[in-house]
């Protein structure tokens, strides 16, 4: 049996020591860096979320606005006081309003996407984390998915004060074929006699 004992080596050991400390210490700092990155893509992702809500929650305000506007006007030509112009104004107001608040919605989706990805949630939808690193997962296919599992989430501040779900089929301002009706063809606006009048003036 033999032993073999370095006696003199160079101080070969001390600096490799000393070496590997560095590593851990740079390591550290590395580890430091990421994780001030990694915070200030958070309370970037919080910012955009709040962000989006306000804009969300003012758009509701001014679609509601719109619709109370679209329905007087509507109420004033019924009753003969009104004109054309007032209603397809209080349309045109309307569709605008209805434009601005479903493209806030979509914009607060989004923001929760962004943040999810900040803190690292996958929608199950798009196969978690594992499809992500395999670059089976986009920012549409989470963005579709985020449409499917947190629109109650989205949805939840603006029911609170109007009760109206910006994408829900039974909306009662802004659902899909909930529209205003068209002014009737024996309307002011669809008579003859009335455009006669009115290109004659």
């Amino acid at each position: 049996m033999q032993l073999s004992v370095p006696v003199l080596d160079g101080k070969l050991t001390r600096y490799s020591i000393e070496e590997q400390r560095n590593g851990v210490e740079q390591a550290r700092a590395s580890l430091d860096q990421q994780r001030l990155a990694v915070r200030a893509e958070i309370e970037t992702a919080v910012t955009g979320v709040r962000d989006a809500f306000q804009r969300l929650s003012a758009s509701e305000i001014l679609l509601k606005q719109a619709a109370e506007s679209l329905s007087l006007a509507e109420g004033r030509f019924d009753a003969g006081l009104g004109s054309p112009i007032e209603i397809t104004d209080a349309r045109a107001a309307y569709s605008s309003a209805r434009g601005s608040h479903i493209t806030a919605y979509y914009d607060s989706l989004i923001a929760l996407t962004t943040l999810d990805r900040a803190l690292g949630i996958m929608p199950a939808e798009t196969g978690g984390m594992s499809a992500w690193t395999a670059g089976a997962v986009t920012d549409e296919t989470i963005l579709e998915a985020d449409i499917a599992s947190v629109t109650p989430i989205v949805t939840h501040p603006a029911s609170e004060t109007t009760g109206i779900d910006p994408v829900a089929s039974d909306s009662p301002v802004i659902a899909p074929g909930n529209e205003p009706a068209p002014i009737p063809d024996n309307s002011p606006a669809a008579s003859p006699e009335t455009d006669d009048a009115e290109s004659n003036e």
